[in-house]
């Protein structure tokens, strides 16, 4: 009984062992090299005392950019997304930073990419957050402020932007619908937009402290990035310095 129970147990850690990997793996930054090929769902961060043995290209901007290296890479099933970094050869600083998204191909090493013609976007010249890549939408955070930013989405598939729009604090992303966006003018939507947004406008009531910051009236809504229809849910007044 004994013996038998020993043998159970060794079974029990054999099987453990032979899991499979998980589906995303991270890569220690020491054993990334020019020459290293992406494989699925790999999340790679170069520090900063190798990537100059990762330089992808010169940049044709005389005296200013001379260097682009890579920086971190996300790899997904169907895309990768490589951030370039725009140094300076002479001081070494970082001047400018882009997202590239591509088509992902298993074969290239990382550094290929770039004369790959795999090219989908290039994501940069702000203050963008890569935010992360959902099925076949791109996801780009735009700015600073800790209250109203910006949100593009990108419609990989289809190779065109989808939303350009703005939400405060947070939003989310959940069957096919962003919720939490905010618009504050209705012109550039079409008349029933219009309506609703008035309509919501005029039932809500308006604050009676400003707490010193001034006040923006918002109206909420979601948008379904299938059928891009736009669903308003309710107003609000928000509180900007």
């Amino acid at each position: 009984m004994v013996k038998n129970l020993f043998l159970y147990i060794i079974l029990l850690i054999s099987l453990t062992m032979c899991k499979k990997t998980p589906t995303v793996t991270v890569i220690p930054e020491n054993n990334i090299t020019t020459d290293q090929k992406a494989e699925d769902k790999v999340y790679i961060d170069i520090s900063n005392d190798t990537r100059n043995n990762n330089s992808i290209g010169d940049v044709d901007i005389p005296g200013v950019f001379t260097k682009i290296l890579i920086g971190k890479t996300y790899i997904y099933e169907k895309y990768i997304a490589i951030e370039e970094l725009l140094a300076n050869e002479e001081n070494k600083l970082w001047h400018d930073t882009r997202f590239c998204i591509y088509e992902f191909d298993k074969d290239l090493a990382i550094t290929e990419y770039k004369d790959s013609g795999n090219k989908l976007f290039t994501i940069g010249d702000g203050p963008y957050n890569y935010e992360g890549i959902y099925d076949d939408y791109l996801f780009i955070d735009e700015g600073t402020d800790p209250g109203v930013r910006g949100i593009h989405i990108y419609d990989l598939a289809n190779k065109e932007e989808i939303l350009d729009a703005a939400y405060y604090r947070s939003y989310s992303f959940e069957n096919n619908i962003v919720s939490g966006l905010v618009m504050s003018s209705c012109r550039d939507y079409d008349d029933n937009i219009k309506k609703r947004f008035y309509e919501i406008e005029q039932s809500t009531e308006i604050p009676e402290k400003d707490y010193g910051s001034s006040t923006r009236f918002v109206v909420e809504y979601d948008f379904n990035v299938l059928t891009k229809e736009i669903n308003l849910t309710y107003g609000t007044y928000i509180f900007e310095q």
